[in-house]
């Protein structure tokens, strides 16, 4: 026979649905704790992504610089026009006939021709022209 629960106890109060509800929400609570917060969590999976992207990005720019750099030694080994270039910027090495000049810190050391550096031939004097009948044209006042 069916029994029936006494006033205050049985399936009301924190013995009841309530006590049931609380722990559920208290278990659901510390698995949500533990996918977030734990070594692999939601956070952890989302900064190893953002590691992962920028180990992506620098394993690029790296392979450019490669492609870049053997590009560099491949022209090293057959092109004697940059074998020269390179010694002359890199040991500071001159052409004949050659200067370097050293400009203040904003601007870079150029290396010019010495020809270029010699001051023009000053100017000739123009043979005057004399009219027809020999004499110097008349000139006018001032």
């Amino acid at each position: 026979m069916p029994t029936e629960a006494a006033p205050g106890g049985g399936l009301n109060g924190w013995g009841g649905y309530k006590g049931l509800a609380v722990g559920a929400v208290l278990c659901l609570l510390a698995v949500i704790g533990v996918a977030v917060f734990s070594r692999q969590g939601v956070w952890e999976i989302s900064r190893l992504r953002q590691e992962l992207q920028r180990l992506e990005w620098e394993n690029a720019r790296l392979a450019q610089e490669n492609r870049r750099l053997a590009l560099t030694i491949e022209r090293l080994q057959h092109d004697p026009v940059l074998i020269q270039d390179q010694i002359r910027r890199e040991l500071n090495f001159l052409r004949k006939n050659e200067l370097i000049l050293h400009l203040p810190e904003d601007q870079p050391s150029v290396a010019l021709p010495a020809e270029r550096l010699k001051p023009p031939p000053p100017p000739r004097p123009q043979a005057r022209s004399h009219s027809r009948s020999g004499h110097p044209p008349a000139s006018s006042p001032p």
